[in-house]
């Protein structure tokens, strides 16, 4: 008598979301996002309130709002996340797995968690601290904070952005830089996931 022994079926690619820093859209990812697709996995670009706005945010909670969103909309039909945060990213990015990551918090049958996180040269911080209490008030030498204190841009970002990127990629990158809301700088995290979550 023979028997035969099951396999149990392969488990499903996490998906990626991929969370940009200060002044970025989702587009600085394209080439991170071309190698992961051709892999299979599923990659979700989130585009930040505080970049580029016709009306500046006045804190980091638009940001979080979205990104929180994204997470939630792939948890929910049971796919499995990584989460990816680039600069600035890494804060409203930390703020938007508070309620993801609460183990009292009920979770229904079929659904995702977060498995991983990766801060990319990211803000990794400490509850009740913000980039500006992190990198000093009003910020490094290099910004540009307008007259009316609603947005930052970045003096020579080139340098400040890509001095170890050749120069006509660069120079591709530079060209799709926008204005960041001065004032999402400023917001504080009130949780920890990198304490929680590898």
């Amino acid at each position: 008598m023979s028997s035969t022994i099951g396999t149990a079926p392969a488990k499903a690619k996490p998906d990626f979301i991929l969370v940009p820093g200060a002044c970025h859209s989702s587009s600085c990812f394209a080439p991170t996002t071309a190698l992961l697709e051709a892999e299979g996995y599923v990659v979700h670009g989130i585009e930040l309130a505080s970049v580029g706005g016709a009306a500046y945010v006045e804190s980091f909670t638009p940001d979080v709002e979205i990104i929180a969103a994204k997470i939630h909309d792939v948890l929910s039909v049971g796919r499995d996340v990584v989460m990816v945060f680039h600069s600035y990213g890494g804060i409203p990015g930390s703020e938007a797995l508070s309620s993801h990551l609460n183990p009292s918090a009920s979770r229904s049958p079929g659904h995702g968690k977060i498995i991983h996180l990766f801060y990319l040269t990211a803000f990794v911080l400490p509850a009740s601290s913000s980039l500006v209490s992190a990198s000093g008030t009003p910020g490094p030498s290099w910004y540009i904070i307008s007259a009316c204190g609603t947005q930052v841009e970045v003096e020579n970002p080139r340098s400040v952005f890509y001095n170890d990127v050749e120069a006509a990629v660069a120079e591709e990158l530079v060209g799709k830089l926008r204005p960041h809301a001065y004032r999402a700088l400023f917001s504080e995290v009130t949780c920890e996931p990198w304490r929680e979550v590898a």
